[in-house]
């Protein structure tokens, strides 16, 4: 009887092992710089199309730079940004947060009062956003945002 608890016992710190394994090699295969888009297109017509750098390093910082381009049907408007936060991959869950803006340029600022745009860039944020990997190798990166009303996926390459 003995033995059966100790061979259960290794089997279970072994099967630990091997996820702490995967979880590494995972995260490994993330950090680096990325080329993503996005595009997202609601029933009202608007629409944004996202396209940015994102580096991954290893001390858990993300930096993020890109260009948005915001359509409504009517008007546009272009936002240049750039910021970091922090980042951690969980059981295929990529956690982000601790946003810090560190550019923010918009050509519209009708559209951006209009549509609150600004506040998604705020110097500060301390949200928390969490994206469901679906595919992550050394080549390609593709993570889904979702809410109760909206989903949108971002592609990358890695550079």
């Amino acid at each position: 009887m003995k033995f059966y608890l100790l061979l259960i016992v290794l089997l279970n710190l072994s099967t630990l092992s091997f996820a702490q394994k995967a979880l590494d090699i995972q995260q490994a295969e993330l950090v680096g710089k990325w080329q993503c888009n996005v595009h997202y297109k609601d029933d009202d017509d608007f629409e944004f199309h996202d396209q940015f750098t994102e580096i991954f390093h290893t001390n858990g910082i993300v930096s993020t730079v890109g260009l948005v381009k915001y359509k409504d049907g009517v008007a546009q408007a272009n936002v240049k940004y750039e910021y970091e936060s922090k980042w951690k991959l969980q059981q295929l869950k990529l956690m982000f947060n601790q946003f810090m803006t560190k550019n923010y340029e918009i050509d519209n600022k009708e559209f951006e009062q209009k549509y609150e745009i600004n506040t998604l860039f705020s110097p500060n944020r301390e949200d928390i956003e969490v994206a469901k990997v679906t595919q992550l190798n050394k080549e390609k990166l593709v993570y889904v945002y979702e809410s109760d009303s909206d989903e949108y996926t971002v592609h990358c390459d890695k550079n």
